[in-house]
Formats: structure tokens, C-alpha cells, sequence
């Protein structure tokens, strides 16, 4: 059981003065959701907001500790962290020490580990999961539905199976508008997971690039992980960006006919995502999750632009004057088992794979 659900509390601030402002109200029709409009005094100075329990003193050891939030961002203008505190640790500005994700795990004035995942902007939902055993604590984050992993781990505290409570808390570096969610469910998917089939957009490596009349006279295959990934930029087109010595980019736009729908990014039509990491529990797929939009066809037609480098700083090497040549003769994309995907045209095919980075707990 979620520790939140049906708790009644308020959102409080962190005492900081100047022009900081809160206003915290439950949305209309859905009272387990509130709506927090927050902003900071200067956007070079975070204010954090922080869930005050009324009816438990969050100072003592909490015997039902385990816990879970969602936060979807519907306005945004600056800087937001999701993550959680304990009340005692909420002070104004860069004081306030906790564990946040922002793109990057922090501690609410450092940066801890970078890239953790996609830096948090206006449509994003974010899950907070803190799981609390005599064993210790371990808190997991989600993006959109898709767990990202297991961000922090801590060791057990000296009350044994009684953890110190820790709270929601937003961390906003400029203003936003987040709504709050305590759902009974909790999330059961606690590995870090790839997105759902047919979704373009994040990192892929590079399996194989044949090239040729006869699709194989030159076969490449890297000796050492070459990541690229993709952007959407809207439904149809995708920024694809790849590095071998310089970095190039290029665009790859799927024809009007390539999705099962209207919508291929994974994302509601406002740009916010309707996955939830706890309603993705109950859903079908390799990954425990359900995506709420249209995804990829299986087989699509596609149309590559000129691949391009901004800045040329070193002599190109063979594979990035191949990618340079071939990526805009291909045509086709075709989605295979196991999140590989092959692209091909006339010429030349290459096989990409879905990129999961792995990362250790931080440890306190």
C-alpha cells in the first residue's frame, strides 16, 4: 500500500523570501491530484516545495515507509527536479539536501550522477518509488512510465524496520505548474526498462552497416559500442544525431502512411504523456509497460535528409564518411524482436538495437 494515498497534508515552501510564490489546490474532479503554481525568487536561486504530512510528526522513524508519487509537468519555464526529503532537511535555496532527479540524480545542490535520463521538461510525468526495509532504502525513478532504475540506495537506519519518512518535494529553478498525484497502486516494474516497441525516439546502437550492390560486399561491424540516438521533433520527423570523430545529425521523416495512427513519439496529442509508471504495471509487453499513444508500424517507408556536420574537428574516419554517404539512400525501416531495427535501401542496411544504460545505486 502507498503510504500517501489519502494522507492529508499541505504544500509548504522553504521559507525563502522575496518574491517566491506557492499555491497548492486539489484539481477539479479528481481529488487524489493536487495543482501546485510555484516560482522562485531569482531563477539563479532554487525554492523548494515540500508534502508536510498533518497527522504524522515526519521528525519520528514511520512504520509504513514505502511510498510513491507522480508529478506531470504542465507548464515549465527554467529548471524543475522531482525527488524526496525529509522535512527537517527543507531550507532555503541551495540548502535544502535531498534526493532529486532532474535529467541528473542530485542531492539539491549537486549533481551526483549525470545522464541518469532525459532532463525534465513541460509534458513529462516523473515517479518517485522509495521502497523502505530493514535492509535499508532504495528509491527508483520513472520518466513517462518507463523505469529508469534503481536511483539511490541507503543503508538501513538505526531504528531497524523503522525508516525516517521521507516526503515529496519540487525543486524549481524559474516557474511551473505541476500536478501531484498519490495513486494506491504502486509500481512492480523496478528494473531499468527500454521504451515500448515502435518508439524511435532515445539511444540505439550500432549492430552491423553492410554496404554494397549486393548488400554485403562491405560489411562493418564496430568493435566497441557505437551509440546513436534519436529526437522527435514532431510526428512524423526525428532528429538522429551520431558521433564517430565529429558529430553529424540528420533527420529521418516517416512517410504520411508509417504509424498506426496518428501520433508516433509515445506522447498525447498537449505533448504530455498519459503512461503512468503505476497503470503501466498492469499492462502487457517485455518491459511491463503499455504505451498510451500509436507507435511505429512494423514496416515503414522513410526518408533520410543529408547527414551534417556543424563543425568539422578531425579527419573524418571510414565509418563516419560511409554514414555521411549511405544514411540518406535509405528507404525502409522494418521493427524486429527483441527492440532491434533495421534500416535499408537500395545499397546499404544497418541493424540498431535499443541502448540501455546501466547505472550503480548512489550510496550515502
Amino acid at each position: 500500500m502507498n503510504h500517501y494515498f489519502n494522507r492529508i497534508g499541505t504544500w509548504a515552501g522553504d521559507g525563502s523570501g522575496g518574491n517566491a510564490t506557492l499555491t497548492a489546490e486539489k484539481d477539479e474532479g479528481d481529488p487524489t491530484t493536487t495543482k501546485i503554481q510555484f516560482s522562485s525568487a531569482s531563477k539563479g536561486t532554487p525554492y523548494s516545495v515540500y508534502y508536510r504530512l498533518d497527522d504524522e510528526d515526519s521528525s519520528e522513524p514511520a512504520t509504513h515507509p514505502t511510498c510513491y508519487f507522480e508529478a506531470q509537468v504542465t507548464s515549465l519555464e527554467g529548471h524543475l527536479a522531482v525527488g524526496l526529503v525529509q522535512p527537517q532537511e527543507v531550507l532555503p535555496g541551495w540548502r535544502t539536501k535531498g534526493m532529486f532527479y532532474n535529467g541528473n540524480l542530485t542531492n539539491g545542490s549537486a549533481a551526483l550522477q549525470t545522464f541518469f535520463g532525459e532532463a525534465v521538461k513541460q509534458g513529462h510525468t516523473v515517479g518517485i518509488y522509495c521502497v523502505a526495509q530493514p535492509e535499508g532504502t532504495q528509491v527508483y525513478v520513472y520518466m513517462n512510465g518507463q523505469c529508469l532504475g534503481m536511483a539511490f540506495s541507503l543503508p538501513p537506519s538505526n531504528n531497524g524496520s523503522r525508516q525516517r519518512l521521507r516526503v515529496p518535494c519540487l525543486h524549481v529553478s524559474g516557474k511551473a505548474t505541476v500536478h501531484v498525484s498519490m495513486p494506491d497502486r504502486l509500481p512492480t516494474v523496478l528494473a531499468r526498462s527500454f521504451r515500448g516497441e515502435g518508439d524511435l525516439t532515445g539511444e540505439w546502437t550500432l549492430l552491423s552497416l553492410k554496404i554494397g550492390p549486393d548488400i554485403g560486399e562491405y560489411q562493418f561491424k564496430p568493435e566497441s559500442a557505437f551509440v546513436t540516438s534519436m529526437s522527435a521533433l514532431d510526428k512524423k520527423s526525428f532528429r538522429w544525431n551520431l558521433k564517430v570523430q565529429n558529430a553529424m545529425s540528420t533527420k529521418l521523416t516517416l512517410n504520411s502512411s508509417s504509424a498506426n495512427g496518428s501520433n508516433t513519439t509515445g506522447a498525447s496529442g498537449n505533448g504530455a504523456t498519459t503512461t503512468t509508471a503505476a497503470a503501466a504495471t498492469t499492462a502487457e509487453g517485455e518491459n511491463g509497460q503499455k504505451n498510451a499513444a500509436t507507435t511505429v508500424a512494423k514496416c515503414v517507408e522513410i526518408h533520410v535528409g543529408t547527414v551534417r556536420s556543424p563543425k568539422v574537428r578531425a579527419k573524418p574516419r571510414p565509418l563516419e564518411m560511409m554514414l555521411t554517404e549511405y544514411l540518406p539512400k535509405l528507404s525502409h525501416l522494418h521493427r524486429k524482436p527483441g527492440n532491434v531495427i533495421t534500416l535499408e535501401g537500395p545499397t546499404v542496411e544497418l541493424d540498431l538495437k535499443r541502448h540501455i544504460k546501466i547505472f550503480d545505486p548512489l550510496k550515502k
